[in-house]
């Protein structure tokens, strides 16, 4: 090759490479992670039983089995944030604040998390059915739980299942934010806390019903 020709290359190389490194690269974007924050409900009023408990790991519908924040815009449609994240996912959320507002409620002898090997006398189970923020005026807070009590040692599976509901609120957002939405989302999970710990010491102080 003729020596204008590599002095000619070997330009146009450095040019490319010094325009490439010139070009200031963008700062990535900040992702903010969120988790819930309330104050487990005081349940007063109420005797405490001789049961023990286990939470087992909450299910979720697949449209929210996911890190971030799930929006509804419109009918039939869902989206979600890139920067705004769920600390955990929202069924593991679900299954750790029930669980500790369950064992500092006091009302029952021992309540364990999924992982704990103990032998309970009942398993608490149930899904995450909505967990998303609605916009509108004003925007809310969606959240949709249905929890299931079973009776670990009964032999008879048609009446192992003592107890299920499914817990439904919209609670409004003081702003248009995403900060707002997980606010209110923390509400919502206290009020269904508080009607799900009442809800399992009404059916567990019920007295057996007797053999046929």
């Amino acid at each position: 090759m003729k020596p204008y020709k590599i002095f000619y290359c070997t330009m146009v190389i450095a040019l490319i490479f010094f325009s490439g490194c010139a070009i200031p690269r963008a700062k990535p974007l900040k992702v903010n992670y969120y988790t819930l924050e309330y104050e487990s409900p005081k349940i007063t009023a109420l005797s405490k039983l001789p049961v023990s408990l286990r939470m087992d790991r909450f299910q979720i519908f697949p449209e929210y089995d996911k890190d971030k924040l799930v929006v509804r815009k419109k009918d039939f449609q869902r989206n979600h944030y890139n920067y705004e994240k769920w600390r955990s996912n929202p069924k593991d959320l679900a299954t750790y604040f029930l669980n500790r507002d369950l064992q500092q409620s006091g009302l029952f002898q021992g309540v364990f998390p999924p992982e704990s090997l103990y032998k309970t006398s009942h398993l608490i189970t149930g899904t995450v059915d909505a967990f998303y923020e609605k916009d509108g005026e004003p925007w809310k807070a969606v959240l949709g739980i249905t929890v299931i009590l079973l009776k670990q040692d009964e032999p008879d599976v048609t009446k192992r299942v003592l107890f299920q509901k499914s817990y439904f609120l919209e609670t409004s957002c003081a702003d248009k934010t995403p900060r707002a939405f997980v606010s209110a989302m923390s509400q919502a999970m206290a009020l269904v806390s508080n009607d799900m710990t009442r809800d399992l010491h009404r059916i567990l102080s019920e007295p057996p019903q007797p053999q046929p």
